[in-house]
């Protein structure tokens, strides 16, 4: 005999199957959709990935193609070079004889063991000096260089190489002296020279010349990092900020050197986008911690908002890092001038005249200075070869 609830029955189980599969049919809507969106995000992620490497790659390609050109201008410099030296009788017939092997470095004279070197030695200076500017080691590249004295015994290929490293470390004098010897070059070597030569002109104020110069040499080489740095300064220096910041974006595209990064910020915080000017001195820091330029742009942006106590930190860092860099010491000593720290300012100051004379110019015109020290007082700190002259461009914010 049947009873009622087992007439039901049937009817509940079709009844809970049809809600159990639609429940099953959400859930498994539910797990597709979000299956998706897990397979979209890591497939987003990975095409980033991708074009990272690919951008890094795209990097290192355009690196290598540029080292080997400018490795075959100097391998055909240097045969110019050889076809026309004199040859010598010692040793085989019309050969030259071997260079002298060179003493181990002396910390006492680390300058006069490379006046004639071998070429293979200077050349692995050279390399070590070039790597340290990559990274941005100022003073690590400059003690380096010392050891190849004024660069006039190399052969002309190193010697270019060693006008850039004059360049990039803004020593000026030394790299007039240079170019001084290098009135007739091979036309292989005419594009590296007129570079060092516009580079010379921009910090003589030549900043006409020095445009045209580079706008000439990116006609053949539109994507070189040290002719866009030095075309965006000269045209900050010649006043067009505009065009200076379009030319320095060109010249930090491509490339994690901290130069172009520190310059970008300059041209900011001249045109008192002060916030803006710290996003760029932090990301020089970022691609070379101890770029000192950049440390600097950062006391800079501290004293102009009227934090003297910022920038004194920041710039003994600088001072850590290059004890002998002229404009930290005058940033240092208009900061603790700001302190009205008296006795640290003025020895500050007079480490920075003795450096660099032509900043006695520049303390004149600075508030803190011209406030705490008289006129004769600051001659007096400049020492009496003192020129007076406004500082060279390309050299402070």
């Amino acid at each position: 005999m049947t009873t009622p609830s087992a007439q039901k029955k049937p009817q509940r189980s079709v009844s809970e199957a049809i809600g159990r599969l639609y429940a099953l049919w959400i859930i498994s809507s539910c797990g597709l959709l979000l299956l998706i969106v897990i397979v979209t995000v890591l497939a987003n992620n990975q095409t980033r990935h991708l074009l990272d490497e690919l951008d890094r790659q795209q990097d290192a390609i355009a690196k290598l193609r540029f080292d080997l050109k400018r490795v075959n201008t100097e391998l055909a410099a240097l045969k110019q070079a050889l076809r026309s030296s004199p040859r010598t009788r010692s040793g085989a017939a019309g050969t030259a004889p071997p260079p002298a092997n060179v003493p181990a470095a002396s910390p006492a004279a680390p300058a006069a063991i490379y006046r004639n070197p071998p070429v293979a030695a200077a050349a692995a200076v050279l390399d070590g000096v070039e790597q340290r500017l990559a990274r941005g080691d100022r003073a690590g590249a400059a003690a380096q260089l010392a050891a190849l004295g004024d660069g006039t015994a190399l052969p002309l290929p190193l010697r270019l190489r060693f006008g850039r490293a004059l360049v990039m470390l803004e020593r000026w004098d030394a790299l007039d002296r240079l170019l001084a010897g290098m009135s007739a070059v091979p036309e292989t070597a005419l594009e590296s020279v007129n570079f060092l030569r516009a580079a010379a002109d921009i910090h003589a104020g030549r900043l006409p010349e020095a445009v045209a110069i580079l706008d000439h040499l990116l006609v053949n080489h539109p994507d070189d990092y040290e002719l866009l740095l030095w075309r965006g300064i000269a045209l900050l220096e010649a006043g067009r900020p505009q065009r200076a910041r379009d030319t320095l974006d060109r010249a930090t595209k491509h490339t994690r050197r901290p130069e172009g990064w520190y310059w970008r910020g300059v041209v900011e915080l001249r045109a008192d986008n002060d916030a803006l000017a710290v996003v760029y001195f932090h990301k020089a820091l970022a691609a070379a911690p101890t770029y000192a330029p950049a440390i600097e742009g950062l006391a800079v942006a501290a004293l102009k908002r009227g934090d003297a106590v910022a920038a004194a930190r920041d710039l003994a860092r600088v001072l850590k890092i290059e004890p002998d860099r002229a404009e930290a010491h005058f940033l240092m000593a208009r900061a603790v001038a700001a302190q009205h720290q008296r006795d640290a300012a003025a020895r500050e100051l007079r480490r920075a005249l003795q450096l660099d004379p032509a900043l006695l110019d520049r303390a004149r015109q600075s508030p803190e200075l011209a406030a705490m020290f008289s006129e004769s007082q600051l001659r007096a700190m400049a020492g009496p070869k003192s020129s007076g002259a406004a500082a060279p461009a390309g050299e402070r914010p």
